[in-house]
């Protein structure tokens, strides 16, 4: 995770501005936004690597809030 931020293309976004193909970001872990639900409800996809298998999950706000984790966009590809 922090090669992610490190890369300098992903920055920062609030939850209310969270939109599909953003990421949720906490302590080795990355979630892939699907949808936002009115800024109360997120779905999401999240990889278990020691199952090898991706799952759908939806987080309340106040869970991601209170877990820690931090919201951030993809920027762009650089050379």
């Amino acid at each position: 995770t922090g090669t992610l931020l490190n890369s300098g293309r992903f920055t920062a976004r609030a939850y209310d501005a969270i939109k599909p193909g953003d990421i949720f970001l906490k302590n080795g872990h990355v979630m892939m936004v699907a949808e936002n639900q009115n800024n109360s409800n997120y779905v999401v996809y999240e990889a278990v690597a020691d199952k090898s298998k991706c799952s759908r999950s939806t987080y309340s706000r106040a869970y991601l809030i209170k877990q820690g984790y931090k919201g951030y966009s993809f920027t762009g590809y650089g050379d």
